[in-house]
């Protein structure tokens, strides 16, 4: 039975947090402690997963399990080596995916994590593990075929479970989120089956083979699939105590298979092992072999469907975009200057959008930002910027650059520090950026609200959605775990956060979209995001949103919303500009409704705008019980970078 207190998935990662922080020992002594799992995502858990990082020379992982009360421990420690290379690792690397940093001595180690992350999360490194996957999967598939050959068919049955549990690992890579959790392992199956379209037939045999064939519910089929993998694993682990062969629990997927080659190609090792099955029940718990062998073609063919997937959405997305590159697309300028190609002045903000190259980062797959930077003639930021302040004198600066403003690729750090200084010689009271989350650190955001002084700081995050298998398919470079830490790392230092999120994205269904947009809101809201800013997707032409089926994308989104209760501390705001400047318009599946609702808000919005704040209006709704809802669409702006806010109510 689980610890309660464990149950309170963020409440319980906050205490432990602070416990880990202010313990001496762990501040001296344990460089890095990194939570994985469950609580590690601010869900509720049923034990703590631990993994302790040194500067030590330890040759791959160690893993104990320690008991703590009515709940356990997972103690895993590793060297500083393992985690610079656990990107390649296809079995333990998927913890850096999920993991939060409870302590850390320095901020260098977290860099270190914060890098093998996303190296890890790399379409490279995900195509080289799934290789992994499919050869560890071949190769227990015949060291069962020599131990039934042998006479061991309960061996045979262990090691093609294992087979088909390795081999699965590969779909979850493409189309699932957690890879090795044994409770939510049949769920992540079924839904990753689901989105890559397998045949409902092909996707039970798999199940079957996995947990055996019965008339099961998921509840049922998962505590049948929890009690197979706690029995396989006591076995194993047993192994070298019961009868000293050398199999060493903790090693490597490829030295473990290794070593139950050798054990297989000993009869009489493998006969000792099969004793321990019968011994410990598991005869009569591992499922039977007539249903294993159409769970194998079922896994093969299912792999050869989800390669063919992962490249077929990122071309379908890549040809629905709006930002798709295009000779056609003409770069969208603005009172252009040397140096930046758009300068807006409204009201008492300035938006200047500097030329800097490009987005450096291996970008999402229908953004079309890093096109418009590398066609703009290129200038120094920091003079940009003064040329364009010495001209005006507004109390909010949106300074964006096609790209990450702290990519250090982008705009060199003493450039930064000059435009920080120049801004808080202007006068100005608030500065609105964006970056990557991958380049939020510690260290430099506190550089930058020393820098700033008495300026405001905004940052937004391009989270599109939360779920790692739909930032997989989009090419969202950074997974949850860095834009879970980067929000953190924010609000620790007085930062004021605005998290981006799309709606309306192709090749997703509709009821799919609904969901996404439902729990991404929630994610943010529940990581307190002041700003949770949705943009409706645009199709590239009026003939692709007709053929699309002609769905009105914003009153599908009044309807989410609707549905959605008021958070306090944030605030949830759509954005439809009447000026792009991240793409050309050309058109909004809206219907007639919509569009009356969006003409009515920019008559009020003109007539009252000297009520509105800087940062944007909003206000209740009167109708329904949702989070405070603000329709962006000034004049001019574009749906990432715009603050301007009009009312609507929904």
């Amino acid at each position: 039975m689980a610890s309660p207190w464990l149950s309170h998935g963020l409440h319980a990662r906050r205490c432990l947090s602070e416990a880990f922080r202010s313990n001496k020992w762990v501040r001296t002594q344990a460089p890095l402690v990194l939570l994985f799992g469950s609580l590690a995502r601010g869900e509720p858990g049923r034990d703590v997963d631990l993994l302790v990082v040194g500067n030590g020379y330890l040759n791959g992982r160690i893993y104990h399990r320690v008991p703590a009360g009515p709940a356990h421990i997972d103690l895993n420690i590793a060297s500083r080596a393992w985690l610079m290379a656990a990107w390649r690792d296809s079995e333990w690397g998927y913890c850096l995916s999920e993991a939060y940093p409870l302590s850390h001595r320095t901020d260098l180690l977290e860099e270190v994590w914060r890098k093998s992350v996303t190296r890890y999360f790399s379409a490279g490194a995900r195509k080289e593990r799934m290789g992994m996957h499919r050869r560890d999967s071949q190769a227990l598939f015949g060291l069962a075929a020599m131990a039934r050959a042998i006479g061991c068919h309960l061996l045979s049955r262990m090691l093609v479970h294992e087979s088909l549990r390795v081999g699965a690992t590969a779909l979850l890579e493409v189309a699932g989120t957690r890879l090795f959790s044994h409770r939510s392992f049949v769920a992540e199956l079924r839904h990753s089956c689901h989105r890559l379209q397998i045949p409902g037939r092909q996707s039970e045999y798999l199940t079957d083979a996995l947990v055996g064939v019965g008339s099961f519910n998921l509840k049922a089929r998962t505590t049948r699939f929890v009690r197979i993998r706690r029995g396989i694993s006591s076995v194993l682990r047993s192994l070298a105590i019961r009868s000293r062969l050398r199999y060493d629990p903790g090693a490597t997927r490829e030295r473990r298979i290794s070593q139950l080659g050798r054990i297989v190609g000993d009869p009489a090792s493998a006969r000792r092992v099969e004793q321990f099955l019968l011994r410990d029940g598991m005869q009569g718990v591992l499922p039977a072999e007539s249903v294993v062998s159409f769970g194998f073609q079922a896994l093969s063919r299912a792999i050869l469907v989800a390669e063919r997937w992962s490249f077929a959405r990122e071309a379908d997305i890549r040809s629905s975009s709006s930002t798709v590159e295009s000779p056609s697309v003409d770069t969208p300028k603005l009172n252009p200057i040397p140096g930046a190609r758009w300068v807006e002045a409204t009201g008492g903000r300035l938006k200047v959008i500097l030329s800097t190259g490009g987005c450096k980062t291996p970008t999402c797959s229908f953004c079309n930002l890093p096109k418009y930077g590398r066609s703009s003639p290129r200038g120094s930021p920091s003079e940009t910027v003064r040329d364009v302040l010495r001209s005006s004198s507004p109390a909010e600066l949106a300074l964006y650059n096609d790209g990450s403003l702290l990519n250090p690729a982008e705009i060199p750090r003493p450039e930064l520090w000059r435009i920080c200084d120049t801004v808080r010689k202007a006068g100005i009271r608030r500065l609105c950026i964006e970056s990557v989350p991958r380049f939020v650190s510690g260290p430099l955001t506190r550089e930058l609200r020393y820098r700033l002084g008495s300026v405001k700081l905004r940052m937004g995050l391009g989270l599109h959605s939360t779920g790692d298998w739909v930032a997989r398919m989009i090419r969202r470079p950074d997974p949850d775990a860095i834009f879970e830490r980067a929000i953190e790392i924010l609000k620790e230092n007085h930062v004021e956060t605005r998290a981006y999120l799309v709606w309306g994205m192709p090749s997703l269904g509709k009821e799919v979209r609904a969901n996404l947009l439902r729990r991404s809101i929630l994610w943010a809201q529940r990581r307190a995001v002041d700003i949770i800013t949705i943009c409706p997707y645009v199709a590239p032409s009026k003939s692709r949103s007709a053929r699309s089926g002609g769905e009105c994308l914003l009153c599908q989104l009044r309807a989410i919303l609707r549905t959605l209760h008021h958070a306090n501390g944030s605030r949830v705001e759509l954005s439809v500009p009447a000026t792009w400047s991240c793409g050309v318009e050309i058109g909004i599946p809206t219907c007639q409704e919509c569009r009356d609702t969006i003409r009515r808000c920019l008559r009020s919005d003109t007539q009252g705008r000297s009520q509105q704040e800087v940062s944007g209006v909003t206000a209740r709704l009167p109708h329904y019980p949702v989070p405070e809802v603000a329709l962006r669409a000034s004049m001019a702006g574009p749906a990432y970078n715009q603050e301007d806010s009009v009312c609507i109510s929904i």
